[in-house]
């Protein structure tokens, strides 16, 4: 009995490490990107765009988990911005189909390798095979664990 209790407890103090380094991650990238003038939901949408080169708003609003309405109002930032395009389908005029421009190619591009940056200055004095045994571990955890869809959030407002 014992045993198990203590399983559980290393495993509610994981899950406290695990979120506390989500957090902070997640901190420092708002600040990066907020140095570059963009929100999390607008990177992530860009992120989609440039990953499958072309989307609907339909598509992305399913992809994101948020509503249409909600696609329109980062897209019409994105689009001012210089970093999406619309076009209307030729199957179909009613349909409209967004791009990521090449600026938005190189802005992805950018938030990548300082992503990247942020964690080589967070590993700080760690050597390489440290950080190959933490990969080879998150790994495990995410193959064996949370293989499979991911339960769909709440559809909700982002912040655009």
């Amino acid at each position: 009995m014992a045993k198990a209790s203590s399983r559980r407890m290393v495993a509610e103090e994981t899950y406290g490490v695990l979120r506390r380094l989500m957090m902070g991650l997640h901190g420092r990238m708002r600040g990066g990107l907020a140095a570059r003038g963009m929100t999390f939901p607008q990177l992530l949408l860009l992120r989609f765009l440039v990953e499958r080169g072309t989307a609907t708003p339909k598509e992305l609003a399913t992809k994101l988990g948020v509503t249409p309405g909600d696609i329109t109002g980062l897209v019409n930032k994105l689009e001012d911005a210089g970093l999406v395009t619309r076009t209307r389908t030729r199957a179909d005029r009613r349909v409209v189909e967004l791009r990521p421009t090449a600026k938005a190619r190189r802005r992805i591009e950018a938030a990548h390798a300082a992503a990247v940056e942020s964690l080589l200055e967070a590993f700080g004095e760690w050597s390489t095979e440290e950080i190959v045994d933490l990969k080879s571990r998150l790994e495990r955890l995410t193959a064996t664990r949370f293989a499979g869809p991911r339960p769909r959030a709440p559809r909700g407002r982002l912040r655009r």
